[in-house]
């Protein structure tokens, strides 16, 4: 046994591929799709199959397609109920509240949620620094008027 534990073996077919037909090109591999008509993938090189169809391959196409059919979900947009003004911190708060529901619920990709909380982000501080420009111009309005009164 070798350090790294037993290995595992790779599937081997245990027929011998049919021979390749003679109406069928050689740079076509030699199976048929599901709907009986000739596969026109090119064949592996030193087979006469396509990777899809080449029966040494097969571990290695299952675990491609494990793996590529988490990233095959169908992706949920967000679709437009309304337009979102941000002016205030309770709109951001209001917003993010329904992304974070919709998210739970399934009904939203994470990759747009992702994108939601990052644009909140920067809208809570717009919404924040408009607050705070205003009430330094209620101050300074203040401070002059004050000023003139004297």
């Amino acid at each position: 046994m070798s350090p790294e534990g037993p290995k595992k073996a790779m599937a081997v077919p245990t027929e011998t591929p049919a021979p390749r037909p003679w109406n069928r090109p050689a740079h076509h591999c030699a199976a048929t799709t599901k709907a009986g008509a000739p596969c026109t993938v090119p064949p592996l090189h030193g087979s006469d199959f396509c990777w899809c169809h080449d029966p040494t391959v097969d571990l290695e196409r299952r675990q491609a397609a494990r793996i590529a059919g988490g990233e095959n979900r169908r992706r949920r947009a967000l679709t437009a109920e309304f337009d979102v003004l941000l002016t205030s911190a309770e709109e951001c708060r209001d917003v993010l509240a329904d992304t974070i529901s919709k998210v739970r619920r399934g009904q939203l990709d994470l990759k747009f949620a992702n994108s939601i909380g990052y644009l909140m982000t920067a809208g809570l501080k717009a919404v924040q620094m408009v607050e705070l420009e205003r009430r330094i111009a209620e101050l300074e309005e203040a401070a002059g008027s004050g000023k003139a009164s004297r």
